[in-house]
C-alpha cells in the first residue's frame, strides 16, 4: 500500500523493506548493529556504487535503489510467467552449453532493471535479493538496452541486508611476515565409503592446493595451509580460525534444498572419528570466527540451499 501511495517517502519505504529481511538474521544483527537508517547506508556507499533492494509480494514486485546522492523506487505487477522465467534462468545456467540462455537473461534483466538509472559513473552494483531472486546470478543478466552482461559492466556484490554495510571496516591490506594472516584449507582426501548419496562423483582436487599456495603467496603475512591429509574439520571447529584475518576454503560442497541441516562441506576424514569428513550447515553456523575479516568458500553450490519464506536461502554464505 505504501509503495502505491502518492505520499510515499524513501525513509519509510526503506525501513519496511529492511524489516522484511530474515527475522533470524535481523535478530543476530541487532546484538551488534542498530537498525540502519537510509542516510547511514547512503553514507557508506562509495561514489561509484548503486544499491538495489528487491521485494516480491503477491502479484507485485518492487525495487528500491540508492546511491550516495539519490534514492528511488518502482513497483509493478509480476505475473506467473515472469516468475517462471526467473526460475527457468536460474535452473538452466549451471548446465548451459550454448547461448540460448541469453534470451532469458535479457528478459529477466529488463524485468528487474528497467527504470533503475545506471549512469556512466556507476561501477559497482550491490544487490539485496528477495525470494526466488536469491537464486539468480545477476552477473549473467543482460543489461536493459544493451547487449552486454551486467558482469561486463559492473562489479557485483550481494547482501542479505543493507545493515551489513554498517559494520566497521577493519581489513588490513598488509601484515608483517611474522603475523598470521591466512588460514587456508582444501583438497580433501575423498573417502571411499561413508559419503552421503550424490557425493560419489567427488574426486581429489589437486588444483585446490595450488590455489591455496597462490593465495598465500599474494599476502605479506604468515600463512597456515592444511591440504590433503591435513585438511581436517577439527582445525576449524577447535577455534584455529579465530583471530586470523583471512580464511580460504577450496573443496567440495553440496546443498540440500529440502533439509538445510544436510548441506555439507567436505574435509579429509580423521582416523577414528566417524563423520568427520563433513562440516554440516548447522555446524558452520556455530563456528567461532571472531577476528576473521574475509571468508572465501571456493566450492560448488555454496550459495544455494533451501528457500524459506521470510528468511531467504539457507546458504553457507548466510
Amino acid at each position: 500500500l505504501l509503495l502505491e501511495s502518492k505520499g510515499a517517502e524513501g525513509e519509510g519505504l526503506f525501513v519496511l523493506l529492511e524489516q522484511a529481511r530474515s527475522r533470524n538474521l535481523q535478530d543476530r544483527l541487532r546484538s551488534t548493529l542498530a537498525r540502519p537508517s537510509l542516510h547511514q547506508v547512503q553514507e557508506k556507499l562509495s561514489p561509484g556504487s548503486l544499491l538495489v533492494e528487491f521485494w516480491l509480494g503477491s502479484g507485485r514486485m518492487a525495487a528500491f535503489w540508492m546511491t550516495r546522492a539519490h534514492v528511488g523506487w518502482w513497483t509493478k505487477p509480476v505475473t506467473e510467467a515472469d516468475l517462471q522465467s526467473i526460475k527457468d534462468l536460474a535452473a538452466v545456467l549451471p548446465e548451459a552449453r550454448d547461448s540460448r540462455w541469453r534470451a532469458g537473461a535479457a528478459h529477466v534483466g529488463e524485468l528487474l532493471f528497467s527504470g533503475i538509472p545506471r549512469d556512466d559513473g556507476i561501477r559497482q552494483l550491490l544487490i539485496v535479493p528477495d525470494g526466488i531472486l536469491s537464486y539468480v546470478p545477476f552477473e549473467a543478466l543482460v543489461a536493459p538496452g544493451a547487449d552486454s552482461l551486467l558482469v561486463e559492466r559492473y562489479a557485483i556484490s550481494y547482501l542479505p541486508s543493507t545493515a551489513l554495510l554498517l559494520r566497521a571496516g577493519t581489513a588490513r591490506a598488509t601484515a608483517p611476515p611474522w603475523r598470521r594472516q591466512l588460514l587456508a584449507m582444501g583438497d580433501p582426501i575423498v573417502p571411499e565409503h561413508g559419503t552421503l548419496g550424490g557425493d560419489e562423483h567427488w574426486v581429489r582436487l589437486p588444483a585446490a592446493t595450488a590455489e591455496l599456495r597462490a593465495v598465500a603467496g599474494a599476502l605479506s603475512g604468515r600463512a597456515e595451509i592444511y591440504a590433503g591429509g591435513d585438511d581436517w574439520k577439527s582445525v576449524l571447529t577447535k577455534d584455529r580460525a579465530a583471530g586470523v584475518p583471512i580464511l580460504h576454503l577450496s573443496t567440495h560442497a553440496a546443498v540440500d534444498t529440502r533439509d538445510p541441516s544436510r548441506s555439507r562441506i567436505l574435509f579429509t576424514p580423521e582416523p577414528g572419528n566417524q563423520g568427520s569428513q563433513y562440516l554440516f550447515w548447522p555446524e558452520a553456523q556455530e563456528l567461532r570466527l571472531k577476528g576473521v575479516q574475509l571468508v572465501t568458500l571456493s566450492a560448488c553450490n555454496t550459495e544455494g540451499g533451501k528457500l524459506v519464506r521470510g528468511e531467504g536461502i539457507q546458504s553457507f554464505s548466510r
